[in-house]
């Protein structure tokens, strides 16, 4: 063969060669393509809100049957982690409003839709439930349960599995378990249980005390009935933390009640999140409450409650970023509930982020026009700010909308005598006994007079609880004295309590 046919040879060998190579490389990315676009869409989350079961009737005592029957199939489907659950609680606000359901999913930003009505008839108790897709605005599926109440907990089991199987959503085996587990076989005890819960949300004294008899009445029946011992959990740190119980009663029940809950079903994110909050706010123990919350959160992704703890002991720890990514969450989940609201306008004045602090108070008057803290909180961020003319405009409202017939008028007359000083002084003499000593003492630092603020903060040391405490020192209020070493040794010694 001569020089030249080799030549052209190797040539046509080499570009065979080059396009093997391209040829694979472009099937190489054309099968990791597709292998991501099936992980994609296999791990893509669907999205449904939950929403509340209409009372029918006139018949306010099924009231709780209601709430709890969809907050236990949403309770379960929030353990998938491929789909967003938004809470009934979301929606509360938008039941009636008579939305339809494209309306209701374009406001809580999801696919799909469960609704449905209860009704008494006799002896008997009719449901019925309808899965909806928003974007096509069709009844995908539809369930109705027309028996006694002994056979409602199989038929929350058998909608919560025909929904995933609609979704079509692959069930991993903790999943599927979340999903079909029986926590009781007495419907007797899961009745208690469901008024139980009802009156614990009511977060009243007399409520706390109710759902505290009726889940010892669900135990009678079940002593092994995990969800009542959590239930029990609960309502008592709920109970210390509003004083409704002695603490030294609450925290060590809420204690034993949540180990309980888990030495009967381990992977219950509930117990997990409620030692969580008792080692933030009760013991300031961080490696625990951290452990605690993380493992509520493994357990049930979509948990919102286990977010919005976890966000508030982030928050305490001064770990802000944190807690704004999980207090987020808790807001994607339940998006209209007026307290996490609050929790997030509070925490972007911590994050001094005044702006927003100041759009989520326009949210929370939107939801609530009889919420009376609007003007105050504007007040207080624009103070933060020292923004003079705004906290004062903000004042004068706050103080008319206490009493109409106030002269808002002379603090105009105050600021133009003694400027931003006296405008803060009368604020103190007019707040001194509505608020507590820590404000105070924030407001004495603003005027420079350190004698006073530390007079304040001495008695927050000294009389203040010490969840009432922990955190202080990521208070932008402090932010002036933070380094003071009076404010750190008052510091070094509530911690040092804990030791």
């Amino acid at each position: 063969m001569n020089k030249n046919a080799t030549r052209h040879s190797s040539i046509l060998k080499l570009a065979v060669i080059a396009l093997v190579v391209l040829i694979g490389a472009y099937l190489g990315f054309q099968t990791f393509s597709d292998n991501e676009s099936q992980n994609d869409s296999k791990t893509a989350q669907k999205s449904i809100v939950v929403l509340p079961l209409k009372n029918l009737s006139n018949n306010s005592e099924i009231q709780y049957l209601a709430d709890g029957i969809m907050e236990d199939i949403l309770t379960r489907l929030s353990y998938i982690e491929d789909l967003v659950v938004k809470s009934r609680i979301s929606s509360e606000k938008m039941g009636g409003e008579n939305l339809t359901a494209k309306e209701v999913a374009k406001e809580m930003d999801v696919e799909y839709l469960l609704e449905g009505s209860i009704i008494p008839e006799g002896e008997k108790i009719r449901i019925n439930v309808q899965l909806i897709s928003a974007k096509e605005d069709k009844h995908l599926w539809a369930n109705h349960f027309d028996k006694d109440l002994t056979e409602v907990l199989p038929f929350i089991t058998e909608v919560s599995g025909q929904i995933t199987d609609q979704l079509e959503i692959i069930l991993s085996p903790e999943e599927r378990h979340q999903i079909e587990k029986h926590f009781t076989e007495s419907q007797e005890a899961y009745d208690l249980f469901l008024q139980g819960r009802y009156y614990y949300l009511l977060r009243t004294k007399e409520g706390v005390e109710k759902s505290i008899t009726l889940y010892n009445q669900a135990l009678a029946l079940d002593s092994n009935f995990c969800l009542a011992y959590a239930g029990l959990a609960d309502s008592y740190v709920s109970g210390s933390f509003d004083k409704f119980i002695p603490k030294g009663v609450g925290i060590p029940k809420g204690k034993m009640f949540a180990k309980k809950a888990l030495s009967i079903e381990p992977n219950l994110a509930e117990p997990h999140a409620t030692l969580g909050a008792i080692a933030t706010f009760f013991e300031q123990d961080c490696d625990r409450a951290e452990r605690e919350f993380q493992q509520a959160l493994t357990i049930n992704p979509g948990y919102a409650r286990g977010y919005k703890l976890y966000s508030e002991y982030l928050s305490l720890a001064g770990r802000l970023d944190e807690a704004r990514t999980n207090l987020n969450k808790t807001l994607e989940l339940q998006p209209m509930y007026l307290r996490h609201i609050k929790l997030s306008q509070e925490l972007y004045v911590r994050e001094m982020k005044f702006d927003k602090a100041r759009e989520e108070a326009e949210r929370i008057f939107f939801m609530d026009k009889d919420e009376v803290g609007y003007h105050i909180r504007n007040f207080y961020s624009y103070l933060l700010q020292n923004e003079i003319p705004e906290a004062m405009n903000e004042f004068k409202k706050y103080m008319v909308s206490l009493s109409p017939s106030s002269d808002a008028n002379i603090i105009d007359s105050i600021y133009a005598k003694s400027g931003r000083v006296g405008f803060i002084r009368f604020v103190i003499n007019d707040a001194k006994e509505a608020v507590g000593y820590d404000i105070l003492a924030g407001f004495y630092l603003m005027i420079n007079e350190k004698d006073s603020a530390f007079y304040y903060l001495n008695k927050v040391f000294n009389e203040y609880e010490k969840e009432y405490v922990y955190g202080i020192e990521y208070n932008p209020i402090f932010k002036d004295v933070q380094s003071d070493p009076h404010f750190t040794e008052m510091l070094k010694k509530i911690y040092q309590a804990d030791e």
